[in-house]
């Protein structure tokens, strides 16, 4: 077998464990959507032998940038395969007042593309959420100012 052929064999691997994995935190996400009403900004480092949360609390751009410096960083200690940004977008349509929230997951793995996972939700006239739409995947979930952490890996790993 060529190094091709296991490069394209590992690549594949990654992309179906990215895959998996989303498909895990996303019910995840929606619970804690459901009980607290948000969802805080988290990055999920995934590595071999373990996924790593780390909670983002940024109160402004500034400290949101320090933020994903230091996950950024993290990555490339913790030998990560793959970074998650889980994260609500709020999409205002300025043309008709109304606006759209989601739950958004986007993911950067090496030697990869982003992989998006979107899912729409409602909220009742008390601001708490009852409904969620089918969640959205590949490039048609890509969301403005949705959180997406790109390391820095080295291409040749």
């Amino acid at each position: 077998m060529n190094g091709f052929a296991v490069f394209t064999t590992n690549i594949m691997a990654i992309e179906l464990f990215v895959q998996k994995s989303v498909d895990i935190m996303l019910p995840i996400a929606r619970d804690t959507i459901r009980r607290d009403g948000a969802h805080s900004p988290t990055a999920i480092l995934h590595t071999v032998s373990r996924v790593i949360p780390v909670m983002m609390t940024f109160q402004d751009i500034r400290q949101r940038r320090d933020q994903v410096e230091e996950v950024k960083k993290m990555a490339l200690e913790e030998d990560a395969y793959a970074v998650s940004a889980i994260s609500c977008a709020r999409v205002v349509d300025c043309r008709l007042s109304v606006y759209e929230e989601a739950l958004v997951i986007a993911t950067t793995a090496r030697g990869l593309p982003p992989y998006f996972v979107k899912q729409n939700f409602i909220r009742d006239a008390q601001g708490n959420v009852i409904m969620f739409e089918d969640p959205v995947k590949g490039e048609d979930a890509w969301a403005i100012g949705q959180m997406m952490i790109l390391p820095e890996w080295d291409a040749t790993s």
